[in-house]
């Protein structure tokens, strides 16, 4: 079974004019999510593929994501992401070949009806290249158990790959805390990530906090942090912090919405603010 989930996002162009905005939202969906709740949707790449076709983010949210899903589903978005580059690379050759077309009927026009119909030909070739997908990215998973090979085959794929541009865990379990710190570095050498979040989870060990640390201070893309809604041990949130700190750390926008902030990690705030 698939559903959508709406978002905040909104497609980029949105703001031109009515016509266009309805245009780029009907053709791409770039404010939606496709949601896959069901292991069943996994099983081939090409059938991920053609849901995935109209839009620009996947959720996860079953209950474990197995190696041969998190294999399938990673394979679905490079196929998608090379469609994306072969169809953005047509269309704007197509849109250079309007432009010139439009120009030279302009120069032949002679007479109004002429100059009005390679201006409204130009038009339908900015508003073709307008709704080009940028393929898959956005990542989430959400209320899941990461598997270890699940865990290793996203690690490898974030580190050889630069295709998404956010990605987001909340309420996701792994079998081992190493899968974390593996799945971490694969964000931290990704060359495109930008946002990453961590939403309704329980860091209650060191590693949770280094490893988010590596991240920030290492990573040269990333801007946006959220951590709403997770539970720190005071140590982990120390580390996390101290990295932030570090004259490396690129972030930008930090979110802590709904965080149990104690005397100690209140004053770690403080001193980051200050």
């Amino acid at each position: 079974m698939m559903e959508t989930k709406e978002t905040d996002r909104r497609a980029e162009g949105s703001e031109g004019s009515g016509d266009e905005a309805k245009l780029v939202n009907i053709e791409v969906r770039q404010d939606a999510f496709v949601v896959f709740n069901n292991e069943k949707d996994l099983r081939h790449h090409e059938a991920i593929r053609i849901k995935v076709s109209l839009y620009t983010g996947i959720a996860l949210r079953l209950k474990v994501i197995q190696p041969a899903a998190m294999e399938n589903l990673l394979y679905a978005i490079d196929l998608d992401s090379g469609v994306a580059e072969k169809k953005k690379k047509k269309d704007e050759e197509e849109a250079k070949g309007g432009k010139k077309d439009a120009k030279n009927k302009k120069e032949d026009a002679k007479g109004g009806k002429d100059d009005a119909k390679a201006e409204n030909e130009t038009s339908a070739a900015v508003l073709t290249q307008n709704i080009v997908k940028a393929g898959i990215v956005n990542l989430r998973l959400e209320e899941c158990r990461l598997t270890r090979r699940a865990a290793a085959l996203l690690s490898d794929w974030l580190k050889s790959k630069s295709i998404i541009k956010t990605i987001g865990f909340s309420k996701v379990t792994f079998d081992d805390m190493l899968d974390f710190r593996k799945v971490t570095e694969g964000m931290k050498l990704n060359q495109k990530l930008t946002k990453i979040s961590f939403q309704y989870m329980n860091f209650d060990e060191e590693i949770y906090g280094t490893s988010i640390g590596r991240i920030l201070s290492d990573s040269r893309s990333i801007r946006e942090l959220d951590i709403s809604n997770v539970v720190f041990d005071y140590k982990c949130f120390y580390d996390m912090c101290q990295a932030i700190l570090n004259e490396r750390c690129r972030l930008n926008i930090l979110k802590m919405r709904g965080l149990m902030i104690g005397e100690i990690e209140g004053k770690i705030i403080q001193f980051i603010l200050m």
